[in-house]
């Protein structure tokens, strides 16, 4: 399989976002109003030092919280498929063509 070009980048505008200690540009979640993973602290109890890019549990924008960054922005649901460049560390998003699954009800729970 050849090696994507430049012609094969989505043409959106990316968010840089510089290293995991300077501040996540503008529209990124963060801190204590930022959405945390359902079901788990992970997030919270992580004391790393790597960076560490998850998904899974879909939020409305990219979070960074101690290190880690949350891009899972609900493709499969019509949302957004969100991707972490690096090392430039920029954030770029595209608009889901459709949605594949519908969003599960979470008020059951």
């Amino acid at each position: 399989m050849a090696a994507a070009g430049p012609a094969a980048r989505p043409s959106t505008a990316s968010a840089a976002v510089g290293s995991a200690a300077a501040a996540p540009p503008a529209g990124v979640a963060t801190g204590a109003g930022a959405a945390a993973p359902a079901g788990g602290g992970s997030v919270e109890a992580y004391r790393g030092s790597a960076v560490v890019v998850h998904g899974h549990l879909p939020v409305r924008t990219p979070t960074w919280r101690r290190r880690t960054i949350d891009i899972d922005t609900g493709c499969v649901y019509g949302g957004r498929l969100t991707a972490l460049r690096w090392p430039e560390r920029a954030l770029v998003s595209v608009p889901a063509a459709r949605a594949h699954a519908p969003r599960p009800d979470r008020s059951r729970r």
